[in-house]
């Protein structure tokens, strides 16, 4: 099915020499999509590197989580797999989420039958360390530094 233009705006560009067209376009199953286009060399150019720049922050944020992530999980996720070894699946799922949220205790069982215990709290601390760490009390400076260099790096993209 293709998608059938629902509405076409053009506007002044940024600098002014140019127009930008904003055209909506929706399918047979209502679903929109919209284009943009920049007809001004300059203010093409100037989205381009916008574009680039936040790509560049982006990567940046990315590598600061996965060295942190690195860090906690060669630190703690031992401590956190070893923090529910042992425990009946009821008493493991009351210590992870207090009885409350999510997982529920029939989909934590559904989980830990699949993948079993050790499996499952390494995957959790993986997808969450930061929550994992947390719930163990640990505070770890380091870490912490590296987490607050890329709550920095998301701030400095807001003040552009």
């Amino acid at each position: 099915m293709s998608y059938e233009s629902m509405g076409t705006e053009i506007r002044s560009c940024w600098c002014g020499k140019g127009t930008i067209v904003f055209d909506t376009e929706m399918d047979d199953w209502n679903r929109v999509r919209h284009r943009t286009v920049i007809n001004c060399v300059y203010c093409s150019r100037q989205q381009q590197e916008n574009i680039d720049s936040e790509n560049k922050r982006k990567a940046r944020r990315d590598e600061l989580y996965q060295r942190a992530k690195t860090i906690a999980e060669s630190r703690y996720q031992q401590a956190w797999v070893d923090r529910h070894a042992g425990m009946s699946k009821v008493d493991a799922w009351l210590l992870y989420t207090g009885g409350v949220g999510y997982p529920s205790l029939g989909t934590f069982r559904k989980h830990v039958k699949e993948e079993g215990l050790a499996k499952y709290f390494r995957r959790t601390f993986s997808q969450g360390f930061e929550e994992a760490l947390n719930k163990m009390e640990v505070v770890d400076p380091e870490i912490n530094e590296i987490l607050t260099q890329m709550e920095h790096e998301l701030n400095a993209e807001g003040s552009d």
